[in-house]
């Protein structure tokens, strides 16, 4: 084996900037000019072993620290320049694969702050995802880290990604709400039932959008920042990480995709069973538990996680990986709407006593009970297209 470099990183921090270069393993029988042609530098410092990954730091590399002190946040310099692009498919290793997938994803979290803060349009969705996206590349590919190195940053991504949920989730439920109100009949009053709606959501998203601001301003948000910065200039890989991609990740796709059928047969039965509708939920945009309805949300979750497993294949494996994530987005589609529904309903009824519109309050609320059995009908011939061996065959 030997090392090579595999992005250059930038910092996302106007304030600040930081160079540096991002080492991986790949086979000896690499080119040099397909390799990058790394070699030792005088002066600079010397190959080490991480987990039995060969690894070495660019010499001399120059951090500007931001005013705060923190580490700026590292990123590629070219998001579409990432290791496949440089190495070629068949000579990837899984661990490179991956840490393209942390480096481009902290490079989006790391450049919303500001859209965020001035509550720039969907820019707390993106920022949302962004989370999401890393939080599961943290938790898929755990085990190419030394134990225990991910878990706080999957913490603090999942609280991070909490406060930016309570001022989305109000959106979307507010959004959902008052185009549908507009749909209603005449005699329902549409325009006054989607002009108390309207008040309602706006109400609830300031309401909960000092959240935002507090915790983007956080100590716990800078730490964060610092810690995805550290994990990629440092990879604390585990040798397993050595491993050609295209055969890991397929592997690691199939294994997703087993846990989301799991959960999608608990959310079958649970249906065929009369497990009944949720009772207690909350009106203002939080999750409903327990029942039917939690096991279509947790076959959901999973549903999710396969199809990010299946983008950070795609540089590797092509239009297979993207057939993957067409098919888990497809059921994460069917699965979310059935949530909405869900979530709708239950604000709905909150709602409805003190909106001054309670019949229309209450058309709406059977209309969203038929939008979520309509989703579950839905599910089953929309899992069977996800569902096959093969799907996952992309290594």
């Amino acid at each position: 084996m030997r090392v090579r470099p595999w992005a250059e990183a930038r910092s996302a921090d106007a304030t600040g900037v930081v160079r540096l270069w991002l080492y991986a393993a790949v086979p000896m029988s690499c080119s040099p000019t397909t390799t990058g042609g790394a070699r030792r530098t005088p002066g600079a410092q010397g190959p080490g072993r991480r987990g039995g990954l060969a690894w070495k730091a660019f010499p001399g590399r120059a951090r500007t620290r931001r005013p705060d002190g923190g580490t700026p946040m590292a990123r590629p310099s070219d998001p579409d320049e990432g290791v496949c692009a440089r190495m070629g498919a068949d000579e990837s290793t899984v661990g490179a694969v991956v840490l393209d997938r942390i480096g481009a994803q902290a490079a989006v979290l790391a450049g919303l702050d500001d859209a965020v803060r001035a509550d720039e349009p969907d820019a707390v969705h993106r920022m949302r995802v962004a989370c999401r996206r890393l939080r599961s590349a943290l938790r898929t590919y755990r085990r190419l880290f030394e134990v225990g190195v991910t878990e706080e940053l999957v913490a603090e991504l999942r609280w991070l990604a909490a406060a930016l949920g309570r001022a989305r989730d109000r959106e979307v439920l507010g959004e959902r709400l008052v185009g549908r109100a507009r749909e209603l009949p005449a005699a329902c009053g549409p325009e006054r039932v989607a002009g108390a709606l309207e008040l309602w959501a706006r109400a609830e998203y300031l309401r909960v959008w000092p959240e935002i601001a507090a915790a983007l301003d956080s100590p716990r948000r800078r730490a964060l920042a610092d810690g995805l910065s550290v994990l990629l200039a440092d990879p604390p890989l585990r040798g397993r990480a050595a491993r050609r991609a295209g055969p890991e990740l397929a592997r690691i796709a199939a294994r997703e995709q087993r846990r989301t059928a799991k959960r999608v047969r608990h959310a079958l039965a649970a249906e065929r069973g009369g497990g009944g509708q949720d009772s207690g939920g909350r009106g203002g945009g939080g999750r409903v538990s327990g029942g039917r309805d939690e096991a279509f949300h947790e076959a959901r979750k999973a549903a999710k996680r396969a199809r990010y497993a299946g983008e950070t294949a795609v540089p590797v494996a092509g239009a297979a990986a993207e057939r993957y994530v067409e098919r888990m987005k497809a059921v994460q589609d069917v699965l979310g709407e059935h949530q909405d529904a869900v979530v709708a309903a239950a604000a709905l009824r909150e709602n409805a006593d003190g909106s001054g519109e309670a019949f229309g309050y209450g058309v709406l609320y059977e209309r969203e009970l038929a939008a979520g059995a309509a989703a579950r009908r839905g599910l089953r011939p929309v899992w069977e297209r996800a569902a096959g061996r093969k799907l996952a065959r992309f290594g």
